[in-house]
């Protein structure tokens, strides 16, 4: 049996969004999260229409905000017979309703531009929706964001600062 094609995108997409979760802390390795990110954006560009653009970031956006906020299963982990059943819920639902601000940009970014603008529309539509998903309730600590310069190398800033 052969794996469709738009499952095979899917997955690369979910696989190279938790890669760009590996230059957040703890593991810190930087020099993942820029090719994953061009290689979220060269899937979308390549996309065949706005839908499986969108398709494909929310499948990268799942990828990451899973990777990237791993640690929120803790706190349903202290007493996890009253409360353990919730953690798969808390980390499936947040990560795909974090992952609908990627949707929207990769398809919006998608619809925008075609050519060699593809991916420079799709980039600024994933900076744009990453500032107005920092801009909510918890504008001051956003969390798993990759337009902020939370990747570092060796204490340089390697992601643009967009604020």
């Amino acid at each position: 049996m052969q794996i469709p094609a738009a499952a095979r995108r899917g997955a690369a997409a979910f696989g190279l969004g938790a890669l760009m979760a590996a230059g957040q802390a703890p593991l810190g390795l930087w020099w993942l999260t820029l090719p994953a990110l061009a290689g979220v954006l060269a899937l979308a560009a390549r996309a065949p229409g706005p839908r499986a653009a969108a398709w494909l970031g929310l499948a990268a956006g799942t990828g990451h905000f899973a990777a990237a906020l791993n640690w929120i299963v803790e706190p349903f982990l202290i007493d996890i017979a009253r409360h353990g059943w919730m953690a798969p819920l808390a980390v499936v639902l947040l990560s795909a309703g974090l992952a609908l601000f990627w949707a929207a940009a990769l398809g919006l970014g998608h619809r925008l531009a075609a050519g060699w603008r593809r991916p420079l529309a799709l980039a600024l539509a994933l900076v744009v929706a990453e500032m107005l998903r920092g801009k909510g309730r918890d504008a001051e600590h956003p969390i798993g964001q990759i337009a902020r310069g939370h990747v570092f190398a060796k204490g340089h800033q390697v992601v643009l600062v967009i604020d």
